[in-house]
């Protein structure tokens, strides 16, 4: 960590020393993990506990008693968790949410009371349902590593504790129930795509089904790599390190799998991502051939192809509604 991330943590573990509202601050992700840890420009996640968490998600004034941002706005930093991310000088990025210090105390109190069947079993059932959902979510949020910056009233001894009766385990990741889910949501994605291809609206291809189709293939490859080498074995977050824990032949496919603002590789990288999904897709159902759901493969992948095939007929170009762009143009002087 360099000296101006240190600064800013400084400032922080002060502030937070100072403020009658704060009870507990912890740091998580890349600067608390051990394996993997983080590098120069990671950024820094941070959770505060306090009893008054929508004063300092509703304002903005708070972060400036740290130190002058020179950038703050409220966004996702986590699925469902709504945070601060903040810049300050020094390229030090925060990611900062807060959460209410009694739900620390009540959760430790329910953990606790799953040991006492008895008295865990008078709990209603639709209770525990919110409970364990809200106490997993966090578990994964933190599950791989966190440390203590501030904490007035025991509360890491209690988050402790909870962390280590409620584990996130990596397995959890494997779900194969969702496998029917993405092979249907990547297909749809994949033919709008070819879709927008053809009418030339390749921004909006991009913007609307790209990121989509590459989310869904992270998600067979995942599958793929855990149940080649367990369901625990650690695949990291949205790609992270795909080129240590994929499948080698996969991993050869993905240069080819992007493509540039140009017609012929547009259609090009769409074709070796549907061609990489189908690949995934077999080797599940090969895996395990007690999964049953529907899958358009077949017939989607003509479509594409047939859709193809008739914009190559036309010779419409990708820009078909406006005019060639200039960089085109500059090429094609520097070749004459």
């Amino acid at each position: 960590m360099n000296k101006h991330k240190e600064a800013i943590i400084d400032k922080l573990r002060h502030w937070a020393a100072q403020n009658e509202d704060i009870a507990y601050v912890i740091i998580t992700g890349s600067q608390s993990r051990q394996h993997k840890q983080a590098d120069e420009y990671s950024d820094i996640d941070i959770s505060i506990f306090s009893r008054n968490v929508k004063w300092y998600e509703n304002t903005s004034e708070w972060v400036a008693q740290i130190a002058p941002p020179i950038a703050c706005y409220q966004d996702n930093i986590a699925a469902g968790l709504m945070g601060k991310k903040i810049f300050f000088s020094g390229e030090v990025a925060l990611d900062v949410f807060f959460l209410d210090s009694r739900l620390l105390f009540w959760l430790f109190q329910y953990v606790r009371l799953k040991d006492q069947k008895l008295l865990y079993a008078v709990i209603p059932t639709h209770l525990k349902k919110v409970i364990d959902q809200r106490i997993s979510f966090f578990m994964e949020y933190i599950s791989r590593g966190f440390h203590c910056l501030v904490d007035k009233k025991d509360y890491h001894k209690r988050l402790t504790y909870i962390e280590q009766k409620c584990r996130f385990l990596p397995e959890n990741y494997f779900n194969l129930d969702r496998v029917g889910h993405i092979v249907n949501k990547f297909w749809h994605h994949a033919w709008f795509m070819a879709v927008k291809l053809h009418r030339g609206n390749y921004f909006s291809a991009k913007i609307q089904y790209d990121n989509g189709l590459k989310y869904n293939l992270l998600y067979l490859m995942e599958l793929q790599t855990k149940t080649l080498k367990g369901k625990d074995f650690e695949t990291w977050q949205s790609g992270r390190y795909v080129e240590e824990w994929g499948e080698s032949y996969v991993v050869s496919r993905l240069p080819y799998i992007f493509g540039h603002y140009e017609p012929d590789d547009a259609w090009n990288s769409l074709i070796e991502t549907i061609s990489l999904f189908t690949y995934l897709t077999d080797f599940i159902i090969s895996a395990y051939p007690e999964l049953t759901f529907l899958n358009p493969a077949k017939e989607v992948t003509a479509w594409i192809y047939a859709l193809r095939e008739k914009k190559e007929q036309q010779k419409l170009p990708l820009y078909s509604h406006y005019s060639t762009p200039k960089t085109t143009r500059m090429n094609k002087d520097k070749e004459m």
